[in-house]
């Protein structure tokens, strides 16, 4: 975007630009005119802003620029306004922000546009941590490089130091430009958003890794311009130039989910305060004065909204949100499996042959964009997604996003789901209780899930687990945790038996490590492996991997319990993925305290470590290796399975681990989960059905057969079999003193 002009488009002008565009960039024809109609009226701003900023003093000029620039702000006002002619605001489903604007369009639009700007300014300020985010996606993606005129988006924050030395300096005025530069800079506009939103993952993510560069450059130059010494030394084992730290990119990307979350969050709520106003409407029911109606939606992100989307782990202040360390801290994960990637690029170039046991130990300083894709690509496919959604919701506030593109949506672990519980073991709901013990059996878990502790409690978790796969972003909803449940493998079993939705496992061992599953299907008692393709294992602590399957073997899931069998399968009894029926790869043994294990390969999944690099393995001689009844031969596959891992890939994690706490969720959205619930819910049934049936005696047909002799013929049928044995004589005896009694 530029300064061009004062004036904007006549219609003609307007008709054959809209037309060019349309055959270049991937809108529809009414997005087209939204974007160009505020692009028009954003240049008529900044033209009017110039003017006056001519006639004020230079140190007025500074601050005035420095502090109301923002082009995230911009957009989201002008792209509201942009309504065909005779169309109210109710029709494009905008809620009132009070009633007294309701009735007057023009008002509500002036009341809408305050609103909107002050909900992104707290976005801006708690999550991405100011202005400079979004003016430098716009400066990368929409400027034409060199440009002098073309961005009015200061894209770093301006201090008391840099903003003396810019004002001592003289600063560049834009000048008329020619319908050649006009059209040039309509073009790079266009062409940016349709590469932050419609040009799919390489092109989003080369967006982000700009932002990262450009940001980096800048701060470069001002340490040169304020340290008279910029002497640096170059290693020449770091990779070219055009490189980016790993952790500012992957932090950008959490910050833009964040923000998205917030949105979706804010944009929900605008949604139901029109849908009650709505029903006010037809029923008439003018005595509701007292509601939350009052509240209008800046207070309400201010107030609740917010809390759950600061970029921090924990946080008791708003103010000291901007804890990097903290950030740091919950990404590192992330961050070490992107430097992986690099490690392993730099391998496969042979740049690592020289120096192979320093970069062993040390993560590499700086990635490339060659790095970026192919980490997202392997580890985080839906990392690409988060710019694409979070464009969408600033440029088409309040829109559904299309159903053709995938968007990104920020996770919420959840306990309670509204109209059932989901506890694990002790549902009742399950069981067929009435609706009022179900809704208190509702209401106390719902206060105990208030404080029981969660692997999920960790911001950066799920956001690591919303980047693996569609299925596991959206609200969560808990099955099993073993600090409401207790480690109890019949708590478990009750819990996945029946349901066939797609569910998560999460295990945290003592050693400190987080990893574990994800699969799609339906959860079944089997002395074989099922599932299907949907279904991986992952590492989350201590750092990030997803092992998906190869297509070489089909052993995706496995539950066997003892009591199926009696043990005479000689199987593994208990849960487990990968790997064989003896000797899973991942494996939750029935006796939930002992025999765990992890292995680092197998024939399904990709090779890769489940364990933490550090981990201590509860050794063979504590536990055992015997995952069966048969313990010869299940040892000596175990001990193979861990020497054929650990010669693969140096350093590997050993196998058996101890669980300090383990998770069951539901995830996949919450109609899934419902379906799922009431799939479990008929399971229960038919099997409690079952054993109603083989307790129920038919107690007519037991007398009858008593009286005709049956059972008693078949109950002392053995006084007839001993007739003729040697010890016959026993029966005659006592007949003779019986009579002699008498």
């Amino acid at each position: 975007m530029g300064i061009t002009s004062s004036r904007t488009a006549d219609p003609s002008q307007e008709h054959a630009d809209l037309k060019w565009l349309g055959d270049r960039f991937p809108f529809g024809d009414s997005e087209l005119r939204q974007l160009y109609r505020a692009y028009q009226r954003l240049l008529l701003s900044s033209s009017k802003n110039n003017l006056a900023q001519e006639q004020q003093p230079q140190q007025q000029q500074s601050s005035s620029s420095s502090s109301s620039s923002s082009f995230l702000q911009d957009w989201v006002v002008e792209c509201l306004i942009m309504i065909k002619e005779g169309e109210s605001l109710s029709s494009r489903g905008f809620a009132p922000v009070t009633a007294a604007a309701a009735a007057d369009d023009e008002s509500s639009i002036q009341a809408l546009q305050d609103e909107r700007r002050a909900l992104i300014q707290i976005m801006e300020e708690y999550i991405l941590d100011g202005t400079h985010v979004g003016n430098t996606l716009y400066q990368v993606a929409c400027v034409i490089p060199g440009d002098v005129g073309g961005s009015i988006y200061p894209t770093t924050t301006t201090t008391s130091t840099s903003s003396s030395q810019d004002q001592a300096q003289p600063q560049p005025q834009p000048q008329p430009v020619d319908e050649y530069t006009r059209k040039a800079r309509l073009e790079r506009l266009f062409e940016g958003l349709s590469n932050m939103g419609r040009r799919g993952a390489k092109h989003a993510l080369t967006v982000l890794f700009d932002a990262v560069y450009h940001q980096q450059q800048q701060e470069q130059q001002q340490q040169q311009s304020s340290s008279s010494s910029s002497s640096t030394s170059h290693n020449p084992l770091d990779p070219p130039p055009r490189s980016i730290p790993p952790g500012p990119f992957v932090e950008l990307g959490y910050r833009l989910a964040l923000a998205t979350g917030f949105m979706q969050a804010i944009q929900a709520i605008e949604k139901k305060k029109q849908h009650q106003q709505q029903q006010q409407s037809e029923v008439e029911a003018v005595d509701n004065d007292d509601s939350n109606d009052e509240m209008d939606l800046v207070t309400i992100a201010s107030k609740q909204v917010l809390k759950q989307f600061t970029p921090k782990l924990a946080t008791k202040s708003l103010k000291k949100n901007r804890d990097t360390n903290n950030i740091d801290m919950g990404l590192a994960p992330m961050v070490h499996s992107l430097t992986q990637q690099t490690k392993t690029r730099l391998n496969r170039e042979g740049i690592l042959t020289q120096n192979q046991k320093e970069w062993n130990d040390t993560d590499p300083a700086t990635v490339e964009l060659t790095d970026v894709l192919e980490w997202s690509e392997a580890v985080a496919p839906l990392f690409a997604s988060i710019l694409p959604t979070f464009l969408f919701h600033i440029l088409f506030w309040g829109r559904p996003f299309p159903p053709t593109r995938t968007s990104f949506e920020f996770p919420n672990h959840r306990p309670v789901l509204s109209g059932g519980s989901i506890g694990g073991g002790n549902t009742k709901d399950a069981n067929g209780t009435s609706n009022g013990d179900n809704n208190k059996e509702q209401q106390n878990q719902k206060e105990d899930d208030d404080w029981l502790p969660s692997i999920l409690d960790h911001r950066p978790r799920l956001f690591a687990l919303a980047c693996t796969s569609s299925a596991l972003m959206g609200p969560y909803f808990r099955l099993y945790t073993s600090a409401a449940d207790g480690l109890s493998f019949n708590r478990i079993m009750n819990a996945l038996l029946g349901y066939s939705g797609p569910t998560l496992l999460l295990i945290r061992s003592l050693s400190g490590g987080e990893f574990g599953a994800f699969t799609s299907h339906t959860w079944k008692e089997t002395k074989d492996f099922y599932g299907n393709s949907d279904c991986f294992l992952f590492q989350l602590y201590d750092s990030m991997a997803v092992y998906r399957p190869t297509g070489r073997a089909h052993n995706y899931m496995y539950c066997n319990s003892h009591a199926r069998s009696k043990g005479y399968d000689q199987q593994a009894h208990g849960i487990g993925f990968g790997g064989t029926v003896q000797q899973p790869r991942l494996f939750i043994a029935e006796n939930i305290m002992e025999q765990c294990q992890a292995a680092s390969q197998d024939m399904t999944f990709e090779n890769g470590a489940l364990l933490p690099r550090n981990h201590i393995s509860s050794s063979f001689s504590k536990h055992g290796s015997n995952l069966s009844n048969s313990s010869s031969g299940t040892r000596s596959s175990a001990a193979s399975l861990s020497s054929s891992s650990s010669s693969a890939s140096p350093g590997s994690s050993p196998k058996q681990f101890d669980i300090e706490s383990m998770e069951i969720w539901g995830v996949g959205g919450q109609e899934i989960v419902q379906q799922a619930l009431q799939e479990r819910k008929k399971v229960r049934e038919q099997r409690d059905e079952t054993i109603r049936r083989c307790r129920k005696v038919d107690k007519a047909q037991f007398l009858d057969d008593f009286r005709s002799g049956a059972i008693a013929s078949k109950a002392f049928a053995y006084r007839d079999q001993i007739d003729g044995r040697a010890d016959q004589d026993v029966k005659d005896r006592n007949a003779r003193q019986k009579s002699n009694f008498e």
